[in-house]
């Protein structure tokens, strides 16, 4: 978590003037982060921006959500994720291939027994967001697979967004 933090302050300090006037949107909406038959819903949301045309960023947080499995109980206390976006832009979209570095904090239940535990990792995906004709609003949509401690786990969130 606390890495997660410092990268995310380091790259947004580096990237300060660049980010400060590239265009950046705001979008809330739901996440499904999921692995091996667990299927974590929670509710999602995202700041993101385009550096140019082709490069971008995005912070994605999602907090809450639970499922179980075999007596098991997981419960998602938190998902952060800072990445770099680069694709292609159109009039009124971006469609991108995106990589970074996430953080999960999670509770396990069962049979008794709990525990906590913080699992962090490489992330990579594709997405795309799309605003309406001549509005600064329209919807966003990612999906992402884990490496490291992450391996296996897979998420799609979808927003809906407002472009500033």
């Amino acid at each position: 978590m606390k890495s997660i933090i410092k990268i995310s302050v380091a790259t947004l300090w580096l990237l300060g003037a660049p980010i400060s006037m590239a265009e950046t949107s705001l979008g809330f909406g739901v996440s499904n982060i999921g692995d091996d038959g667990l299927s974590i819903m929670s509710v999602a949301a995202e700041a993101s921006g385009k550096l140019n045309d082709n490069f971008g960023w995005s912070l994605t947080g999602a907090v809450g959500g639970s499922d179980s499995q075999d007596g098991i109980s997981l419960d998602l206390n938190h998902y952060l994720a800072a990445k770099v976006r680069a694709g292609m832009s159109t009039e009124d979209g971006f469609l991108f291939v995106t990589a970074g570095y996430g953080s999960a904090d999670i509770d396990a239940s069962g049979f008794g027994v709990s525990a906590s535990d913080s699992i962090d990792g490489l992330i990579y995906g594709l997405g795309l967001e799309a605003f309406f004709d001549e509005s600064n609003w329209g919807i966003g949509a990612e999906f992402n697979k884990g490496r490291g401690d992450l391996a296996g786990v897979e998420q799609f969130v979808i927003t809906a967004r407002y472009r500033f």
